[in-house]
């Protein structure tokens, strides 16, 4: 199994997008991704008694990656995906590890409570316990004032 990620340069024609290039990612850092999920799962406070292992989504291939790192904006995922969605821009290049790290500090920005302020959902599906399935994709955006754009789909079985 491949974790599919995304090295893009995308220039707008007459408002339409197209690719320019495309590469996956290397087995360290399918490693790497996976890990650091798995790592800051098993480090949740308090613990959680049935919290699912963290794996590389067979079912996705590269057309089916996260549509909105092609257009190098942010937009709400497709309903029918069911999964989780997490979103990182930066305008410089940064490691996978540094990307999720960033996801789940957004954990000292939660109280618990009702009310939540929707920055911590990207902790949320770090370490939602259901979810054991992982997608990732990283677009190069050069005409953007991010240039680059991470995204990782979170799904259950």
């Amino acid at each position: 199994t491949f974790l599919p990620v995304l090295t893009l340069s995308l220039p707008s024609v007459l408002g339409l997008y197209f690719w320019l290039d495309f590469i996956r990612a290397s087995v360290s850092e399918q490693k790497t991704i996976v890990d650091k999920h798995n790592n800051l799962r098993r480090g949740v406070q308090p613990t959680a008694s049935n919290m699912l292992k963290m794996c590389i989504s067979s079912s996705w291939t590269a057309p089916d990656l996260p549509v909105l790192a092609v257009r190098c904006y942010p937009t709400l995922p497709p309903r029918h995906l069911g999964c989780g969605e997490n979103l990182y821009m930066a305008s410089y290049k940064s490691s996978w590890s540094n990307v999720i790290q960033s996801w789940a500090d957004e954990v000292k920005d939660f109280q618990y409570g009702p009310v939540n302020e929707p920055v911590f959902s990207f902790c949320a599906q770090v370490v939602w316990y259901r979810s054991n399935q992982i997608s990732c994709a990283m677009a190069h955006c050069p005409n953007s004032n991010y240039k680059y754009f991470y995204v990782c789909h979170n799904c259950s079985p």
